[in-house]
C-alpha cells in the first residue's frame, strides 16, 4: 500500500505515523501529486480522505466525558468562543457551565471557587486545564493526575473583597432600579404636564385669535356705522341739495313771475301817460290858441 497526498512529505510522514504506527503497511512507500506512480489496477486501490479519520479519531480522546469549565476565562467573555473549550470539543468532549449529576470533569485553577469544591464532595474529576492541552498534544485522554492549586490567602480576599463588591452592585442595581422607577414617574408627570401647557398654550393661541376676531369685527362694525353716518349725511346733504333746488327754482319762478307783473305794471303806465298825454292835448291846444 502506499500513501498519495497533496501536502508535503513531512505530513504524509506523520499521517503514515497515525495509520501505521508499526510500519506493518505503507513501509515509507509515500508518493506525490499523482496517481499513475501507484503500482497495481485500479479496482484494487481504496482513495482514503485521511482529514475524516482524523476528526473521528481526535473525536475519541475525550468522548463521553462532560466538562465544567470554572474560573479558566476571562470575565465577561463568553466561554464558547475560547479556545480551550473549543479545543475539549474537538476532542469529543461535552462542555458545560453548570455543575449537575451527568458532569464528569470539573477544570478549574484552583480550589477557590463552589464548582471545584463541588466536584471535591461528589467525587468528581478535579483537574487542571493543563490535562485538556495534554489530550490534543497526545491524542491520547491522560491520567486525571493534574491537580489544581489550593486557594490561597489573596484568592479569599479576593473572593470576600469580591462578594462583598456583589452584595454593593446588587445594592445600586437595586438603588438605581429604584430611581429609574422614579425617574420614569418624573418623565410621566413632565410629559402630562407638557401636555397640559401644550392644551393651555393652544387654549391661548385660540383666545387670541378669537379677541383678534372680536377686534376685527369691531373694527369693521365702527367702519360700517361711518359708512353709514356718511350714507345718512349724504342723503341729507342731497336732500338738502333738492331742496335748495326746489327753493331756487320757486324764487326763479317768483323773480318771472314778478317781472313779468312789473313789464305788465310798466306797460300799463305807459299806456296812463299816453292815456293822460290824450287827455291833455286838447287843453294845451286851447291853451295856445
Amino acid at each position: 500500500m502506499y500513501i498519495y497526498t497533496m501536502g508535503d512529505k513531512a505530513y504524509a510522514i506523520e499521517i503514515e505515523k497515525l495509520l501505521d504506527p508499526d510500519n506493518v503497511y505503507f513501509g515509507s512507500k509515500q508518493h506525490h501529486k499523482g496517481l499513475d506512480v501507484v503500482l497495481g489496477a485500479e479496482s484494487v486501490a481504496v482513495i482514503l480522505e485521511t482529514e475524516h479519520v482524523i476528526k473521528r479519531v481526535r473525536w475519541e480522546v475525550l468522548e463521553g466525558c462532560k466538562l465544567v469549565l470554572t474560573r479558566v476565562f476571562p470575565l465577561h467573555y463568553r466561554p464558547q468562543d475560547q479556545m480551550l473549550w473549543k479545543m475539549a470539543e474537538q476532542l469529543g468532549a461535552v462542555c458545560c457551565t453548570d455543575v449537575d449529576s451527568t458532569v464528569t470533569h470539573v477544570i478549574a485553577l484552583d480550589l477557590g471557587t463552589e464548582k471545584a469544591r463541588w466536584a471535591v464532595k461528589n467525587n468528581k474529576f478535579l483537574v487542571h486545564p493543563c490535562w485538556i492541552k495534554a489530550a490534543n498534544f497526545q491524542w491520547h485522554r491522560q491520567q486525571e493526575d493534574f491537580p489544581v492549586a489550593p486557594p490561597s490567602e489573596k484568592r479569599k480576599e479576593n473572593s470576600a473583597s469580591s462578594n462583598s463588591k456583589c452584595k454593593e452592585n446588587a445594592a445600586d442595581a437595586a438603588s438605581s432600579k429604584e430611581k429609574g422607577k422614579e425617574n420614569a414617574a418624573d418623565a410621566a408627570s413632565a410629559k402630562e404636564r407638557s401636555k397640559e401647557n401644550a392644551d393651555y398654550d393652544a387654549g391661548a393661541k385660540k383666545g387670541k385669535e378669537i379677541a383678534a376676531d372680536a377686534a376685527s369685527a369691531k373694527e369693521r362694525s365702527k367702519e360700517n356705522a361711518d359708512d353709514d353716518a356718511g350714507a345718512k349725511k349724504g342723503k341729507e346733504i342731497a336732500a338738502d341739495a333738492a331742496s335748495a333746488k326746489e327753493r331756487s327754482k320757486e324764487n326763479a319762478d317768483l323773480a318771472a313771475n314778478t317781472k313779468e307783473k312789473g313789464k305788465e305794471i310798466a306797460d300799463n303806465g305807459v299806456n296812463a301817460n299816453e292815456k293822460v298825454h290824450l287827455m291833455l292835448l286838447p287843453a294845451v291846444q286851447l291853451a295856445r290858441n
